[in-house]
């Protein structure tokens, strides 16, 4: 079993419940990068990182035994189609899409073709009322759920439809930290302040 976990100290690769290798990326100023979240396409051999105000980075990692290798492919930023650069929340769902959950901006799908990059933003679609989007979780390939300030979103893929889950239709709070989707029943669970709740 292995994972990878990211901090203000880089990026650590954990093997079998021990910590196997690390490394700190940089920023273009040559500072190091703060990893708020983490999305790995182990197929691809690639990670994408989001710092804590720097934008989204696509980095290209090998692993040989304990030692890591890597480079910092791509980096995407109010430059490349978003309007944020504080990153929240990271997901590479069932279709090699990526879901970034920002501060200020809301929420965008990132995705690849051909050598090309497309950034897509949802926020205006999903009417999220709050555009801190703090956790993305994947209910089998049928729905993507957001945790935002302002409640738990479901985006159903084959019909292109949102739903708002907020403290006004079953949340014990609005202000939604992290979730929990239990694909078997369709059903999340929902953490706040005030407790848990499941929808």
């Amino acid at each position: 079993v292995s994972l990878f976990r990211g901090g203000e100290n880089g990026i650590f690769y954990i093997k079998d419940g021990q910590p196997a290798g690390h490394f700190k990326p940089a920023l273009p100023d040559g500072k190091p990068m703060f990893i708020v979240s983490i999305a790995i396409d182990a197929k691809n051999n690639i990670l994408w990182a989001g710092d804590n105000e720097q934008g989204l980075y696509k980095i290209n990692y090998k692993i040989t035994g304990n030692n890591i290798t890597h480079s910092v492919a791509k980096r995407i930023h109010t430059g490349e189609g978003l309007t944020d650069g504080h990153i929240r929340s990271l997901f590479l769902d069932s279709k090699a899409v990526l879901w970034c959950g920002t501060r200020f901006g809301g929420v965008f799908q990132i995705w690849e073709e051909q050598g090309k990059l497309h950034v897509q933003n949802l926020t205006e679609k999903a009417q999220l009322s709050c555009a801190r989007v703090t956790d993305i979780r994947e209910e089998n390939d049928d729905a993507i759920w957001l945790a935002t300030c302002g409640g738990v979103y479901r985006y159903q893929r084959h019909t292109g439809e949102w739903q708002a889950f907020t403290a006004a239709n079953g949340l014990m709070d609005s202000e939604i930290f992290t979730t929990y989707v239990l694909p078997a029943t369709k059903t999340c669970w929902a953490l706040s302040t005030s407790g848990v709740t499941a929808l």
